[in-house]
């Protein structure tokens, strides 16, 4: 049989990257529901079962993964540090930035803040805009105590996109025994993470500055970034047995919820953290070529909490059935999502002449 030419266009990345972005929604707001509003009854039941479902593939780690495989391609196609740069922060800050005043809009007219809060608030505003995540603490009671509880991977996304700026060159020059001890490295953190967050060996303030580095989450952005690098051998052998893979995936991912194992690592076990990158990227490209014309991922990352916010602190879930709620839901971070790319981040782009092309799954 003739071997298929890889093309690095050809993928449904961006369909991946949608699931991720929803997964993230929709999980944040079933655990959030299901802890502080439980009805019980089938709806509750129903919900359950679906959150169990979508926690079979965490976003957060898709996201991770396929970040560090656009920007493996995303070094090889910039013209130097700075250019790279320019791209990331086009993609990231303004609609960041527009999210930032979207919230603080929304607790102003809430909780209608006095003049210390208010200072507090621009305080806020400020830090939050530079990716520093925290609440001001006038806010912690307000709707999940949490003014967006997504917004710290940002700067975590930061971190690593200067410790490629860092290591150009050396990166670009690694051979096969680098990238093998990269991934090692990154893999021994999220378990040493893992094993400090477990065993309580570290003071709590500690832990939690910890979790706010890259150090715990860079395994799932090197897997990404090592399959870039191997690309061209790795994925079109991996690409012809993607139904076993999944397969194998989903029943170790059912196995594991079913009989509580408990396999070492941070945030996900450490077989979940190698093989769901594989996995997703395998299917990006065994799947073909799946584009789409508007990203709503980034907008529903960012608004689905303040959305949350809104919906716990009016108590909707004592008020609707849970089903039409959640859909009412599901529907409002899409449309958010929707807003976020037409009314920021593409005009955004397009001023700037810089269309990012490479988080848009490699469209020019």
């Amino acid at each position: 049989m003739k071997e298929r030419r890889f093309s690095f266009e050809n993928n449904s990345l961006d369909a991946i990257r949608l699931f991720a972005a929803i997964q993230i929604a929709a999980t944040h707001y079933l655990n959030l529901q299901l802890l502080h509003f439980p009805a019980g009854g089938w709806q509750d039941g129903l919900l359950l079962s679906a959150k169990r479902a979508l926690t079979l593939f965490p976003g957060l780690i898709l996201l991770f993964s396929i970040s560090g495989f656009l920007m493996g391609a995303s070094m090889e196609r910039s013209k130097g540090r700075l250019e790279f740069l320019k791209k990331r922060v086009l993609r990231i800050y303004p609609g960041l930035w527009a999210a930032i005043l979207a919230m603080a809009a929304l607790a102003v007219l809430i909780v209608r803040p006095g003049g210390e809060e208010l200072r507090s608030l621009g305080i806020w505003m400020v830090v939050q805009g530079l990716g520093l995540a925290y609440t001001p603490g006038f806010l912690q009671d307000f709707g999940t105590g949490s003014m967006n509880g997504t917004l710290w991977t940002i700067m975590v996304e930061m971190q690593l996109y200067l410790l490629l700026v860092l290591f150009w060159k050396r990166i670009g020059r690694m051979k096969e025994a680098g990238w093998g001890c990269l991934l090692a490295l990154a893999l021994a953190a999220n378990l040493a993470c893992g094993w400090a967050e477990r065993e309580g060996r570290i003071p709590a303030g500690a832990l939690s500055l910890l979790s706010r580095t890259f150090l715990p989450y860079a395994v799932w952005f090197a897997a990404g970034l090592c399959l870039y690098r191997f690309r061209e051998t790795v994925l079109p052998a991996l690409e012809r047995g993607w139904v076993p893979l999944l397969a194998l995936y989903a029943l170790y991912k059912g196995s594991w919820q079913a009989f509580g194992w408990n396999v070492p690592g941070y945030y996900a076990d450490f077989v979940t953290s190698l093989a769901l990158p594989c996995l997703a990227i395998v299917l990006a490209y065994a799947w073909g070529k799946h584009r789409f014309r508007q990203d709503l991922s980034y907008g529903i990352f960012l608004y689905h909490w303040p959305l949350i916010n809104l919906i716990f602190a009016w108590r909707l879930p004592e008020r609707w059935d849970h089903i039409p709620l959640f859909l009412g839901y599901a529907a409002a971070f899409l449309l958010l999502g929707g807003a976020s790319w037409f009314l920021v981040e593409r005009p955004a782009f397009e001023r700037a002449k810089a269309l990012p092309a490479l988080w848009n799954g490699g469209k020019k």
